[in-house]
């Protein structure tokens, strides 16, 4: 499953496919139907058969997430929004999502945006954006470091940006604790992972483990307790992402160690995970 963080479904471009009017005029803050305007591409007619979709099939259950009584919507990826619609078109969409969604529910919904990277320019974005949270998709290896890098070296970098990110911001930001990051799988065999460049053969994380895992989710819930004690919420990548080598579910490599790691964290702070 694609874009699987053990969170709620997000809205996503990849699914939703937007483009930005390169008409400045469509970016004007009056009203919001001509800022989101492509039709066939990300429309207001599109934006309202998402959200509908996503409260029959999901907002709408007992379970779903909530914080706080509200129920949790994601959008991935916040940064894109921003780059594709500008700040002014993006703060129309949010603020149209809120609306429609306080109008079904009675509450205002807690949105969380998804970014990829902890850096310079995505700090700047996530300042200014009307969120109520923030956490990352993945947020593992170094992209720019060596092909292979470990495990146990990473978690402690990924802390310590989290902890530097959380000051720079006036919202909580989520931590997000993954399983490892190896998506070879997605590209063609190469004899030197050395002779190529990115995505998909490198980086690869090696030395992952669930002890580790174990960890690096100590880590997320003391960095929880710390800035945000109310919001006691981790993000796992990936409850079955494969192909990506960062998957929790049981396997033939691990059994069903990731999940047991969690497991024995959540009972003791009852659900904090």
């Amino acid at each position: 499953m694609r874009r699987s963080i053990l969170r709620l479904p997000a809205i996503s471009l990849h699914r939703m496919r937007p483009a930005m009017s390169t008409n400045p005029a469509t970016r004007n803050p009056q009203p919001l139907r001509p800022v989101i305007q492509r039709s066939g591409r990300l429309s207001i007619g599109a934006v309202d058969g998402f959200l509908d979709d996503w409260i029959a099939r999901f907002a709408s259950r007992r379970a779903f997430l909530r914080i706080d009584g509200r129920p949790v919507l994601s959008l991935l990826n916040v940064t894109d929004f921003d780059k594709l619609y500008g700040t002014d078109g993006f703060l129309f969409l949010l603020q149209y999502i809120r609306r429609k969604l306080i109008s079904h529910f009675g509450v205002n919904p807690f949105l969380i945006g998804v970014f990829p990277l902890i850096d310079e320019y995505h700090t700047r974005i996530l300042q200014r954006l009307p969120v109520d949270a923030v956490t990352g998709y993945g947020m593992l290896p170094d992209w720019e470091g060596p092909p292979v890098q470990w495990y146990g070296e990473l978690i402690p970098k990924r802390v310590a940006e989290w902890h530097r990110l959380q000051q720079r911001l006036s919202i909580p930001f989520l931590p997000v604790v993954c399983a490892g990051w190896d998506a070879t799988l997605r590209g063609a065999p190469v004899a030197d992972i050395r002779q190529v460049r990115g995505f998909p053969w490198r980086p690869i994380v090696a030395g992952v483990t669930p002890q580790l895992f174990g960890r690096f989710l100590d880590e997320a819930i003391a960095f929880n307790q710390r800035w945000h004690p109310a919001h006691r919420v981790v993000f796992l990548h990936a409850y079955n992402e494969w192909t990506e080598a960062s998957a929790i579910e049981p396997s033939e490599r691990f059994g069903s160690g990731f999940l047991e790691q969690i497991h024995a964290r959540s009972r003791q702070l009852e659900g904090a995970l």
